[in-house]
């Protein structure tokens, strides 16, 4: 996962959600924009991810809902299994190498449509693997995932 604050950085680090700095822009909504004030049917919507100087991806979503659903494919209903490592970076320290549980509450407000996503990829960043193999669905949303525990699931080999 992409983000673009290093407290975000870190927090993915330490709960076991491996990220990558980046820059991220997205169309962004505002009540006082005429025609950019709310998700509806017929919203165009856009942006990228872009990392090292280069574009990594872009996205296009056209809404095709008036109204919202309180949920979110995979996110809304499936456990968050996340690895998490950290090196024991000198002698006598304890490598952490975990599978863990990612146990939180999930409040959803998200407008699906169609999307076009256009992976450009760079040479330090292998995103090849993540090319859409139908055609995807986008989704504006707000959420709120407040977080209730993390639980160790079972420790991990290799590395």
């Amino acid at each position: 996962m992409w983000v673009d604050t290093d407290i975000s950085l870190l927090r993915g680090l330490l709960a076991g959600w491996p990220k990558k700095l980046a820059s991220i822009a997205v169309t962004r909504l505002h009540p006082m924009l005429p025609g950019l004030d709310k998700p509806r049917r017929g919203l165009r919507l856009g942006g990228y991810v872009a990392r090292s100087g280069s574009t990594l991806y872009k996205v296009k979503i056209l809404l095709e809902s008036d109204e919202p659903i309180k949920s979110l494919p995979l996110l809304s209903e499936y456990s968050i299994l996340l690895p998490r490592y950290f090196a024991g970076i000198a002698p006598g320290m304890t490598t952490v190498n975990e599978l863990v549980e990612f146990v939180a509450d999930l409040v959803v407000e998200a407008w699906q449509g169609a999307a076009e996503v256009t992976i450009v990829g760079s040479a330090i960043d292998e995103v090849d693997a993540f090319k859409p193999i139908t055609s995807p669905k986008g989704y504006y949303f707000n959420a709120l995932l407040k977080p209730r525990s993390i639980r160790v699931v079972g420790r991990l080999e290799g590395f």
